[in-house]
């Protein structure tokens, strides 16, 4: 007996067959420790960690310590995914106009670049949160 595994239609990475895993990654943040941590006064560590893109979207709502949690844990999540190769200013989480949370590469000439098979996979980001803990998980898809 043969058993058939069909993606949703909207899936768009598995249209053309399924793509391999090269390596996940997953964090969990509390939330807490950011109410903690106000922007106004450790603005040093808000610049150190997210890029000013992710400032504004995550100052934009009404309870900026929830998104910078989220975030924070989807850094922690590509990272380990990567294999600590890169650090939390070469990240940046960003929303789609759909909604989808999306991940961007930055590279930084001070710093070894990203593998040549890091450039050319897919990283695909699912960010979620409870009122106390943020959660990140992150595959690495290779080409």
């Amino acid at each position: 007996m043969q058993t058939t595994f069909e993606m949703p239609h909207n899936f768009e990475l598995f249209q053309q067959g399924y793509p391999q895993v090269a390596a996940v990654g997953t964090d969990i943040v509390e939330i807490e420790d950011f109410r903690h941590l106000p922007l106004d006064s450790h603005r040093l560590f808000y610049k150190r960690v997210f890029t000013q893109r992710e400032i504004d979207y995550c100052q934009s709502y009404s309870d900026p310590p929830e998104r910078f949690a989220v975030r924070f844990a989807g850094k922690g999540a590509v990272i380990k995914a990567l294999g600590g190769r890169v650090s939390f200013q070469h990240i940046e989480i960003w929303t789609a106009p759909n909604g989808r949370p999306c991940v961007n590469l930055i590279e930084n000439s001070e710093d070894v670049p990203l593998e040549p098979r890091d450039a050319k996979a897919k990283i695909m980001i699912s960010l979620s949160n409870t009122v106390s803990h943020a959660l990140a998980f992150v595959m690495l898809l290779a080409d």
